[in-house]
């Protein structure tokens, strides 16, 4: 009998010792994640997890990471600001100034802070620096916005516009000459493209307005519809207007992977339109002849 009992508890024992318990089991599982994590962290790059943890980052981080290509950087941007020295030197001091003096640098500090204020009113006269880390792979945008557009849509598209890509790359129509510094300074560019937002008649202004600058790159044009015809931008498969409940983002997204298709612009002279009989007419009364009009 003894040896019976000594042989069931001996297998008892065994028994006991073969099955693990499920806190020892589930450390280690914990463990061997940790391990996983840690070895991924070493093998793979930091970046990776930047580019694609997006769910860490701020919702409007997000998006603008999405439409990176289209951003102009403004680290890149050159405002013509002279260097200044912070390096401090042992010289003596300087005799106290004349009246002729103090005229002289109270005109020249009006008229650099004069400057300064153009500067800050026309964001849009800058020079992009192409050796700049942040400039590579960089095909910027370059918007115009008619605000009278669509009632407010212009204004609202503007906002959100400059909100997602920098203030310095979208221009207000209505703001003077802001069109052609904009452009002159995106000469410096190179490779860039143009978002044209507005109606059949801004999308024309703005053709016009590309050719009149002699560019060396022509660079290609998008439409986002905001006018009441918008035959342009519907015969260009953008639509006939701004679709409701779409986001601006997807709108960037889709002119960044828009296609490039060719289209002539045709210049149509009109010297009169009339019939021959009118024209008999009007040789025999000897009125003046209709202006020229060109289209």
């Amino acid at each position: 009998a003894m040896d019976l009992f000594l042989e069931l508890e001996a297998a008892r024992a065994a028994e006991v010792l073969s099955t693990p318990s499920p806190a020892l089991h589930s450390l280690v599982i914990i463990l061997l994640t940790l391990a996983v994590i840690i070895l991924a962290c070493r093998v793979w790059p930091a970046a990776y997890f930047q580019h694609e943890l997006l769910w860490t980052v701020a919702p409007r981080e997000v998006e603008r990471f999405r439409i990176r290509n289209l951003i102009l950087p403004t680290e890149a941007l050159d405002f013509g600001a002279p260097p200044t020295s912070t390096a401090k030197q042992n010289l003596p001091a300087p005799p106290p100034p004349s009246v002729v003096q103090r005229v002289v640098q109270a005109t020249t500090a009006n008229l650099v802070r004069s400057s300064e204020r153009a500067v800050a009113v026309n964001p849009h006269k800058w020079l992009f620096r192409s050796t700049s880390p942040a400039a590579f792979d960089c095909t910027p945008l370059l918007v115009f916005v008619n605000r009278t557009s669509g009632g407010r849509q212009g204004q609202t598209a503007m906002s959100q516009l400059r909100n997602l890509l920098s203030p310095h790359q979208v221009v207000d129509l209505g703001q003077g000459h802001s069109a052609e510094d904009a452009l002159q300074s995106f000469r410096s560019v190179g490779r860039f493209r143009v978002l044209v937002c507005g109606g059949d008649g801004t999308v024309g202004w703005v053709l016009s307005l590309l050719d009149s600058a002699s560019l060396e790159y022509t660079p290609p044009v998008a439409i986002m519809p905001l006018g009441t015809g918008n035959d342009l931008a519907r015969a260009l498969g953008w639509g006939g207007g701004r679709q409701p409940g779409r986001g601006m983002v997807s709108v960037l997204e889709e002119v960044d992977r828009a296609q490039v298709t060719l289209l002539d612009r045709w210049r149509v002279c009109i010297k009169d339109a009339r019939a021959p009989r009118q024209l008999g007419q009007l040789a025999s009364s000897r009125k003046p002849a209709p202006r020229e009009v060109v289209m």
